[in-house]
């Protein structure tokens, strides 16, 4: 029985294009001087046939812990190991090691074995080349590796024989008696990114009270989108002044209300296009908004007094306000600018009345008030009102005269224009006009 023994180490590295290095092992001699193998006339052939046997098995299971699981052992006697391989390069790829080495005089197959960190070598880490008459079987690239991870690789020779016969064949492979030399852990390249998302454009701002609506167009492949925002000097990643919005099937994510802003402070905002593994965009050209101090008060107490094709509205005074929006329809009417008078508030002037001119007589208006502020949000519009405008008066009566009759007066007087009729009155001494005395 014959059993590998012959083991060495060794490593040298050499540069690959790009000042990369990648990892070459060196050989142990020639390939072509014939190592001495176990049992043989200088090895263990001189121990006595008892201490020979244990010697070959330690020797097979030290060999068995790093040998490749289509290896033969031990050795079948009259067989040749091939020599050891050498010239082993590894190449980092994208997830990827690339190994080659040099070819072994005899061998018709090589076993590669890979690990990294303290793993050891076994036959869930190895891959087998054939070696054919198109193919010297040199080269091997080992997929689905993980970037960032060391690993060491090492390659066995290996000669598939038949010590059968052709009915009866008992295949068998001799493999070299030691792996590749160690070589130093080569780490796989991790995949490029894809080229970063594109810019958002489009950018508005609108006030709300305390907040800003933020809208902007879609980037395409964008997965969502970094809203930031900052005032005066401070810096856009100081504090918590980001919030992100995500791209689904029934939301493009293009829009975002930053709450909790400070009324009458400018700020300064952006937006990026974000995806999970991809580069960010660009950051979109700037914005400004100022966010609304909180809405004023509702107007309350609204009165509307009849006047000559008019009417006199008054109503409460509301806090802060610095002036008042009346606004008046009748019928179908809505509410519009045409319909319309602002009054404002003064040291001397509370704005809280205004009289309406202009308008039908014997119409019924509805009439509200609003109150306003410059910087401000409208208040709530009050609850309505009514009134209806009086015509102008009519003419006054003249040419009265009284005829004296018996115990009478017969009264007449010159008629007045549009009057649907008088009303007559009369007293004596210094009584007063009544309506016991009239007609």
């Amino acid at each position: 029985m014959q059993t590998p023994f012959t083991f060495a180490t060794g490593t040298r590295s050499a540069l690959r294009p790009g000042g990369a290095r990648a990892r070459t092992s060196a050989g142990r001699g020639s390939p072509d001087v014939p190592r001495r193998a176990a049992g043989s006339r200088h090895g263990l052939s001189r121990l006595p046939t008892v201490l020979r046997a244990v010697v070959a098995l330690v020797l097979v299971a030290v060999f068995s812990e790093e040998a490749a699981a289509q290896c033969t052992l031990p050795t079948p006697p009259g067989q040749m190991q091939p020599a050891q391989v050498t010239g082993v390069t590894v190449e980092p790829g994208v997830r990827s090691l690339s190994v080659s080495w040099s070819a072994v005089t005899g061998a018709n197959r090589y076993v590669v074995q890979w690990k990294s960190g303290s793993e050891v070598y076994d036959s869930t880490r190895e891959a087998t080349i054939a070696v054919t008459a198109s193919d010297p079987g040199t080269s091997h690239t080992i997929g689905g590796l993980t970037p960032g991870i060391g690993y060491t690789v090492q390659v066995f020779a290996g000669r598939r024989v038949n010590l059968g016969t052709q009915e009866n064949p008992a295949w068998v492979t001799v493999c070299s008696s030691a792996p590749s030399d160690m070589i130093d852990p080569v780490t796989p390249d991790a995949p490029p990114l894809p080229p970063p998302l594109g810019q958002v454009t489009g950018v508005r701002v609108e006030p709300g009270v305390e907040s800003l609506s933020v809208t902007w167009r879609a980037v395409v492949q964008a997965g969502g989108y970094r809203v930031q925002w900052k005032s005066d000097s401070v810096d856009y990643y100081s504090g918590n002044r980001e919030a992100a919005t995500t791209v689904t099937a029934g939301d493009p994510g293009t829009s975002y209300t930053i709450p909790g802003l400070t009324p009458g402070t400018t700020y300064t905002l952006r937006v990026i296009a974000i995806r999970d593994g991809r580069a960010d965009g660009p950051p979109s050209d700037e914005a400004t908004g100022t966010p609304l101090p909180p809405p004023l008060g509702q107007v309350t107490g609204v009165r509307a007094e009849p006047g000559v094709e008019s009417l006199g509205v008054t109503w409460r005074a509301v806090d802060q306000a610095g002036g008042y929006k009346v606004q008046w329809k009748s019928g179908s009417e809505g509410y519009d600018s045409n319909r319309e008078a602002v009054t404002t508030v003064t040291a001397g002037d509370p704005g809280t009345s205004y009289t309406i001119p202009g308008l039908t007589p014997g119409t019924t208006y509805t009439l509200r008030v609003i109150a306003i502020r410059d910087g401000r949000a409208d208040g709530p519009p009050s609850d309505e009102a009514t009134g209806t405008p009086l015509p102008p008066p009519l003419g006054q009566v003249t040419g009265v005269r009284a005829e004296p009759g018996v115990e009478s007066l017969g009264v007449t007087w010159r008629a007045v224009d549009q009057a649907g009729g008088y009303k007559v009155q009369w007293k004596s001494g210094s009584e007063g006009y009544d309506s016991n005395r009239e007609a």
